[in-house]
């Protein structure tokens, strides 16, 4: 359940897909406050006035060293932090390079084709997300 009292906060995420098709997800480490040893998408905060296409490129690339190509937009969902309700816009995206090198924020990080999403415990926001995009993960 979302609270009421709390701002919005606006967060990039980037379904990012390979040649083959495959997604790029990334785990969070045991450190993270928010979702610990759960996939992700790459991304993350947006930055005061800064472009929205900016920041999700910059995410992708401080988390993972892969550049993208915006390709079209997925979906939103909304969830909430400890201190802010979060607006999460996930984009499709082309990798224009497959090597990841991941920042301290995640400890592995894997391509994966939609139907092997099941067998990994991902972020909970992220379902009506793969649902729609027909690679639910369950």
């Amino acid at each position: 359940m979302v609270t009421q009292n709390k701002p919005y906060r606006l967060s990039a995420k980037a379904l990012i897909l390979d040649k083959s098709g495959r997604i790029l997800l990334v785990r969070r480490s045991a450190r993270s406050r928010g979702n610990p040893l759960r996939w992700d998408l790459p991304g993350g905060k947006v930055e005061g006035a800064e472009p929205f296409e900016e920041a999700l490129r910059r995410e992708v690339l401080e988390e993972t060293n892969v550049n993208v190509e915006l390709v079209r937009l997925v979906g939103a969902v909304e969830s909430e932090s400890p201190t802010a309700r979060i607006v999460c816009v996930v984009m499709e995206a082309r990798a224009l390079d497959t090597q990841v090198q991941l920042s301290a924020e995640h400890d592995e990080a894997r391509w994966v084709r939609a139907h092997d999403l099941g067998g990994l415990e991902i972020v909970p926001y992220l379902e009506p997300i793969f649902a729609k995009y027909k690679c639910k993960p369950s």
